[in-house]
């Protein structure tokens, strides 16, 4: 009788073991990946995401959308700590437009004391599915990166990139007027034309 107690106490024991060393892993299944890899997310680079969190089935979060109804690609700086710590470890390494789906254990989700969550959509101990999606990437202190800056800056501030060039136009108007008034006629200054 003491044998079959025994042998039941480490049967029981290393399912408890096996039960928690399943819930630490981390589980990555790619949805679709393009054939080549033009571009990877690597640490501290911008990455812009799609994506869906489901805890039994249910959503739990994704992208706010437009007016259109399309989703808002989520702007990650991986590294940082701002999102899911599953989500940014298996952000790494993905290639640009590459689908997946990860199942994340509670310590990487939302039981991570370092986030300091005030309110979470699951309880602490929940397993949580997320898909993600990868939409743009962009890697601070390249050529690229400045010149998507000054695109966006001139997009969103036409008023302020325009003034330079109205005050290039102005620069050109009083010139052809000088010029003109120099070649040999006085130019009127209401209507430019030459005075007889």
């Amino acid at each position: 009788m003491g044998v079959q107690k025994c042998a039941w106490i480490v049967v029981a024991a290393l399912s408890v073991a096996v039960i928690t060393n399943a819930r630490k892993k981390m589980r990555t299944t790619v949805l679709s990946k393009p054939e080549y890899c033009s571009d990877v997310v690597g640490k501290r680079d911008h990455a812009y995401i799609v994506h869906k969190g489901y805890y039994k089935g249910e959503l739990i979060d994704a992208n706010p959308t437009d007016d259109n109804g399309d989703p808002e690609p989520l702007k990650i700086v991986v590294g940082r700590g701002h999102v899911l710590a599953g989500m940014e470890m298996a952000l790494e390494g993905m290639c640009l437009d590459e689908k997946v789906e990860i199942v994340i254990p509670p310590h990487l989700a939302y039981d991570d004391k370092s986030k300091g969550f005030k309110q979470k959509p699951v309880p602490d101990d929940a397993i949580v599915k997320y898909e993600m999606h990868v939409v743009d990437i962009q890697h601070p202190g390249t050529v690229m990166f400045a010149l998507r800056g000054l695109y966006k800056s001139v997009r969103n501030n036409l008023v302020v990139v325009s003034f330079p060039f109205v005050m290039l136009a102005v620069w050109i108007i009083r010139w052809s007027k000088k010029a003109a008034a120099e070649a040999g006629g006085k130019v009127s200054k209401r209507s430019g034309r030459k005075q007889k």
